[in-house]
């Protein structure tokens, strides 16, 4: 009977640790590739791109276009990790940001950072895998 109940304590285990892997790895996959932000104020466009790439690296691309049609543009690496549903990108700065209802990336900090995923595709930064 001790048996028994070891096998199924064992199998249950293994099951609890094999879906939250899955879970982790379906919220990965999800996020890797480019979101995107654009606010236009005073007639200047700030775009603001999340760059998630393989190996929980990513780019932080900030973008300023003027209205005398000037830009500037910088570019900072990050690393990033998912916990609890919680995205935590650790560059310049850390932050962390959660899926909302219309699966966006938001900014946790309450400022008004709402990110797009514009494509899937971030083979432009990291190259094919």
């Amino acid at each position: 009977m001790k048996r028994a109940l070891k096998s199924v304590v064992i199998v249950l285990l293994l099951l609890v640790v094999t879906s939250c892997t899955k879970d982790t790895n379906g919220a990965e996959n999800n996020l890797r590739g480019i979101w995107e932000q654009v606010k236009v104020l005073d007639g200047q466009t700030n775009t603001l791109q999340l760059v998630f790439g393989k190996k929980n690296t990513g780019f932080e691309i900030n973008k300023v276009e003027f209205g005398t049609g000037e830009i500037t543009s910088s570019a900072s690496p990050f690393s990033w990790k998912i916990e609890n549903d919680t995205i935590e990108v650790n560059g310049t700065s850390k932050d962390t940001y959660q899926f909302n209802v219309d699966n966006e990336l938001v900014l946790d900090t309450g400022e008004d950072v709402v990110l797009s995923k514009i494509s899937n595709d971030y083979s432009k930064y990291y190259g094919k895998e």
